[in-house]
């Protein structure tokens, strides 16, 4: 199939943006989630509070600790960052983690429902990762990151 002007001709290219077009017109549950969204990894991410400081105001930090033992210090200092600058924080996969430092809701991996958090938190910004079509039906979902589009060689992005 042709792209259109300005758009890339992509393997898979007109697939993704089908999808995107459905989500897209999913009525959200919470609040809007952010245009950009931004993760942190222990691994990867050096300075938490560092890139937090670099983003622009709207953008969304997702701040996953891993287990890390100074993560509600970090996750703490990430939401008065985000206050200050016009962030949106969510934490990946620890919505108790969230809750206890003021954040802006959750980032969910696939195999967790944000059900039971939409009824806990009404006004949190939940989004969750999807891999898979039936993934991206869930309800109590604001938002999906679709993973993987293109090839990885991620170990979450399965084949």
């Amino acid at each position: 199939m042709a792209s259109s002007a300005g758009e890339a001709d992509i393997s898979g290219f007109w697939t993704v943006k089908r999808t995107a077009a459905f989500l897209g017109r999913r009525r959200s549950q919470g609040k809007r989630p952010p245009p950009l969204l931004v993760f942190t990894d222990p691994d990867r991410t050096a300075d938490p509070l560092a890139l937090a400081r670099s983003l622009p105001r709207g953008a969304g930090l997702v701040y996953r600790a891993f287990g890390a033992p100074d993560r509600l210090e970090t996750a703490r200092a990430l939401a008065i960052v985000a206050r200050r600058r016009g962030l949106v924080l969510l934490v990946g996969a620890d919505a108790e983690l969230a809750a206890r430092a003021g954040a802006s809701g959750v980032h969910l991996p696939e195999r967790l429902s944000g059900r039971a958090w939409r009824l806990r938190r009404p006004g949190w910004i939940i989004t969750a990762a999807a891999h898979t079509p039936r993934a991206a039906r869930r309800s109590g979902i604001d938002a999906f990151v679709l993973s993987a589009v293109f090839p990885s060689a991620s170990p979450s992005a399965g084949p």
